[in-house]
This record gives C-alpha cells, structure tokens and sequence, in this order.
C-alpha cells in the first residue's frame, strides 16, 4: 500500500514539474501571482500604487541627473531635430553626442510635470515619476500650467460655432419680429431696429475675439488660450508629451486622461512624431535611476495597442 502511495506521489511531482517546464518558470509564477487579484487591471493598480522597488528622487536631484546625463533640454523650446543630429548610433547602442547647449546650471530650467501634479493627487509618489517630469524654463512652465493639450484650433472653434449659431438664431428671431412691425412705417420701431443691430454686430465681434484667442508664449512656437485653459505645444516635442502621458495612464490607472489630453490626439502625436534618439537616452538613464522603462518608448506601437484595449473595456 506505501509503495502504491509513493509512486502516485511521485508521478504527481513529474507531472507538476513538467508543467512548469512546459510553460515557463516565469509564466507559472505569474499566474499564481495573478491569481491573487479579481482582475488583471486590479493587479496592474495594485503595483503601481505599492511599488517600493521605485527610486524616486526629488525635482532638485532629478534635474541634476538630467543634467549630469547629458539629457538637459527644454521640451517646449529647443529643437528636438538639432539636438538629435548631435546623437549617433554604432551598433545598435546609441552614443550621446548633445552638449546640453548653452545650460550649464540644475537650475537653469524647472521641472514640468507633462501630466499637471494637480491632477495626480491620488497617486502620492507620482509626482515623482521622472517619466512625467521634462524641463523648460519657469516663464513655459507657468503660462502652461495644468492646461490641456489640443492639437490645434479645430475642436474650439466647432464649439464655439455651434454657440454663435444659437445666438444669432436667437438674435434673427427678435430683429424679424421687430422687421415685421416696421412694415407699418413706424418711426420708432426703425430706431430700435439700428440699434438693436449695432449691438448684436458689437457683441457677435466679441465672441469673435475670444473664440480665436491663443496667445503666442514669448518667442517660442507655443500657445494658450486662457478663457478655455488650452495649450499647443510646438510640434517637435509632441511625440515625447504623447509617450509620456500614455505611460502615466498605463502606470497609474485611475488618472482622468481627459483632462490633459483626448486620446485620439495623444494616438496621432505618437505616431506622427515616433521615439526620438534622445527620447530613448532619458529613457535608459531614468531606468537606471528609478528602476523602470517607459514601454511606449522601448515600442511605441504599443500605445494604440492600449488605447484601443482601454476604449473597447469603457463601452
């Protein structure tokens, strides 16, 4: 009876440990891993929240590694074209040739947070996060604040046509009324009738000036709108600002997207603009430091691979 025990045991271990050959130490592990959480996406927020493993620096020292790396640039100002001139790549490594222009100090440039830290109030470590932290100088950094990204004007200016639509209907509505009883040839009523004119012409020449109201930041290619809390980024740093929000969605779920950007903005800016040289610089170096990569710079076709994904599970 023992010896019938002991080999149902052993054939049992062979069967088990083949499996686990079968499909991979790692694979095996992870999905017991998994198995501990409801949901995948339980898990992913799970880790993300709890990371430990993470080192995550102050804007003080992350501007000194930015620095010190050879990666200290000005996401809305320079130009990402000149600077990846200066960078080479021999044998699939890529050396740095970029000589961090004409910044010499940590402080030249202030830490921008592409996601706004106002926004990330639920995450505490977050605003750590050197993936979500780019440089600029303090006057950009401030003008821009926690506006959203657009593309350009379009989506503003169809809202604000469907707004001016509806005021002139209404306005149409009271000077035909009005046009009706001149008929009459009251005198009075032709005087109501200009003025009334005159003050719809001044105030729909109003709504005009504040629906194309984008000032233009200093000497840079940037703009905002003030009354609508919009921001256009110059296009050379589109492709980095798309990246780097799709990272913090994917690492930190809970974050409301809209507020910074609309996806299918942040799909078309990472394919038309793909990882740059320097982009994949500072993604080493941070891995380095903080202990992780953006994946949407290792393989930015990743990026509508998740967003499709993420849109599909919110139907």
């Amino acid at each position: 009876m023992k010896f019938i025990k002991s080999l149902i045991c052993n054939y049992l271990c062979i069967n088990n440990l083949h499996k686990v050959s079968k499909i991979g130490v790692n694979d095996f592990k992870k999905e017991h891993f998994y198995n501990s959480y409801n949901s995948y996406n339980e898990y992913d927020a799970n880790i993300n929240e709890n990371n430990d493993s993470l080192n995550f620096c102050s804007f003080k020292k992350t501007k000194m590694h930015y620095l010190k790396n050879n990666i200290y640039f000005d996401i809305y100002n320079d130009s990402m074209i000149e600077i990846n001139e200066q960078l080479i790549i021999r044998k699939s490594k890529i050396i740095n040739k970029f000589d961090n222009l004409h910044y010499n100090k940590y402080n030249d440039l202030t830490a921008e947070h592409i996601f706004p830290q106002s926004f990330l109030k639920e995450y505490s470590k977050a605003k750590f996060d050197m993936h979500n932290i780019y440089l600029t100088k303090g006057t950009i950094n401030s003008n821009r604040s926690n506006y959203k990204f657009i593309q350009n004007l379009t989506s503003l200016e169809d809202n604000n046509e469907n707004k001016k639509e509806d005021n002139n209907e209404n306005n149409r509505f009271v000077l035909n009324k009005i046009k009706i009883k001149i008929q009459n040839n009251d005198k009075f009523l032709k005087k109501i009738i200009v003025k009334r004119e005159k003050q719809y012409k001044k105030k729909q020449k109003k709504q005009n000036h504040n629906a194309i109201n984008f000032v233009k930041i200093h000497d840079t290619q940037n703009y905002k709108n003030n009354k609508f809390k919009l921001f256009i980024p110059h296009a050379e740093s589109r492709g980095a600002i798309a990246r780097s929000l799709a990272y913090m969605k994917y690492t930190y779920p809970n974050l409301e997207l809209d507020k910074v950007i609309n996806s299918s903005t942040l799909i078309e800016w990472n394919c038309a603009y793909p990882p740059t040289n320097i982009e994949r610089i500072q993604n080493e170096v941070i891995k380095n430091i903080q202990g992780n990569y953006n994946i949407f710079i290792l393989n930015y076709d990743l990026v509508n691979e998740y967003f499709v994904k993420e849109t599909q599970v919110s139907l």
